[in-house]
């Protein structure tokens, strides 16, 4: 979400600078070919007194409001602060900071569901926006009618066992079933990737992709789902984000096979491209901007923010130290993935030893 915004945000004449508490090679590359005018991990290379807009989530800013910063924002004036929650059960996604609470000029949840979890940390909640988690540009265009329609493609980095089991009958009957994702082939979502495909099988943003596409979506993952997106039931996969949440029942693999080969149901989905468009979201928020004054906090204000600013220091290393974890945990897996792997291939090639051995020891040779 991070490098779709700050390329939208650049397509639209923003200077976006991004900062995030880790951040390895491959992140850095893909903002700054997002177009991203600068982006860094250190605190101290970023002032936000320095911006009009700071959109913050999973509350990367409280390390970057110091008292420093709020007497620099008394001088020049606050920026439109946009706070932005993605999940609804998501530790890290809650509001953690009484600061959001101060500075925030919107708030903004990805779902329905998020919205009503936000409101139970009070009534400044009530006023949360529901951006549904657009989709850039290039999705907005529907693709062309696939050439063959027994081609289906599941993205996700956790297929459940049913789902899994479900590919390799639908293989064993013809049907060509891709992976994008953790066990198949690992890149960011294009258009493109989509074309070849009759039905998307997926949760999450990758539905608002296929939809804006064109595609047949069959929601459904690790937490279920109800299958075939209709019109019927499109509306409640989507307050719950398309997570499959709405439906939290588990199918079976054949059930998801015969619900394949039925095919989806003619009836064509219906959705506002506006509603799920990231260009017009941006365009919104910054014609919300370019109508507001910097207004400059006063004297009580400034020194609310200043002490808030203080009390949130520990709360800044604790968040720190949470997405260092998370993301040494994340490499650990991939890296417990790629030897496992090894692991195994060394296995076969001793196998391969073995048998080869064995047959020249039996020939005589």
């Amino acid at each position: 979400m991070t490098v779709e915004l700050a390329e939208e945000m650049a397509a639209q004449g923003v200077r976006v600078t991004v900062y995030a508490h880790c951040m390895d090679a491959v992140r850095q590359e893909a903002l700054l070919a997002a177009g991203a005018w600068r982006v860094t991990s250190n605190p101290n290379e970023v002032s936000v007194a320095d911006f009009d807009v700071v959109y913050s989530q999973q509350n990367a800013l409280t390390r970057l409001i110091t008292p420093g910063v709020v007497d620099a924002m008394q001088q020049v004036g606050l920026p439109f602060f946009v706070f932005g929650h993605l999940s609804s059960f998501i530790e890290m996604e809650a509001p953690l900071s009484r600061l959001e609470w101060e500075l925030a000029d919107v708030f903004v949840a990805n779902s329905e569901e998020t919205r009503a979890h936000l409101r139970a940390f009070g009534a400044a909640y009530d006023a949360t926006i529901v951006v549904p988690n657009p989709v850039p540009r290039g999705f907005l265009a529907p693709l062309p009618p696939p050439s063959e329609g027994r081609r289906a493609l599941i993205v996700s980095n956790h297929v459940p066992a049913e789902l899994a089991g479900a590919r390799r009958m639908l293989i064993q009957r013809g049907w060509t079933v891709d992976i994008l994702g953790r066990d198949g082939v690992q890149a960011m979502i294009q258009p493109h990737m989509l074309a070849p495909y009759a039905a998307v099988i997926s949760i999450g943003k990758t539905v608002q992709m296929a939809l804006m596409a064109g595609r047949a979506v069959y929601c459904y993952d690790h937490f279920g789902g109800p299958g075939w997106l209709t019109p019927e039931n499109v509306e409640a996969a989507a307050q719950r984000n398309f997570s499959g949440r709405c439906t939290p029942t588990r199918k079976t693999s054949a059930e998801i096979v015969r619900d394949i080969e039925a095919g989806p149901p003619a009836a064509p989905i219906a959705v506002r491209r506006s509603r799920y468009s990231l260009r017009a979201w941006v365009r919104l928020l910054l014609r919300t901007v370019g109508v507001r004054p910097k207004p400059v906090p006063g004297e009580e204000m400034t020194a609310e923010l200043r002490r808030l600013a203080a009390l949130d220091k520990a709360l800044s290393t604790i968040c720190v130290q949470a997405f260092d974890s998370f993301y040494h945990w994340r490499r650990a897996e991939e890296m417990g993935r790629e030897l496992a792997a090894l692991k195994n291939l060394c296995l076969q090639q001793r196998q391969l030893i073995d048998r080869l051995t064995q047959g020249a020891a039996g020939s005589g040779d």
